[in-house]
């Protein structure tokens, strides 16, 4: 499993067209444990109050699109759209007050 924090404005599109890419870049920035989450909370854009966490099967998504090389530790990235086929489940984040997230 990897996981995957995408804006709900995006998901949403995914929903309604079977994939999903983030609208801000062409790649799918994933990581591999969720020890990493507060790390990439971190990187969201202040105002951005929402999110959702996806848990993304990696053996659903075209393996040509995989990208390590390059990456951080525990990254991957995925230089193409990924079907929502590919994505197990999702969480909804939520920003407290304090600037810290939690899990609905």
């Amino acid at each position: 499993m990897i996981y995957h924090l995408a804006l709900t404005k995006d998901w949403e599109r995914a929903l309604e067209k079977g994939w999903y890419q983030p609208a801000a870049e062409p790649a799918v920035r994933c990581f591999s444990d969720l020890q990493s989450l507060d790390l990439h909370t971190s990187q969201l854009p202040e105002a951005q109050q929402e999110a959702i966490l996806l848990h993304i099967v990696e053996k659903r998504v075209k393996k040509q699109a995989l990208i390590t090389e390059g990456m951080p530790e525990g990254m991957v990235r995925f230089e193409d759209k990924i079907g929502i086929e590919s994505v197990d489940r999702t969480d909804m984040l939520f920003r407290k007050g304090d600037g810290t997230w939690v899990m609905a």
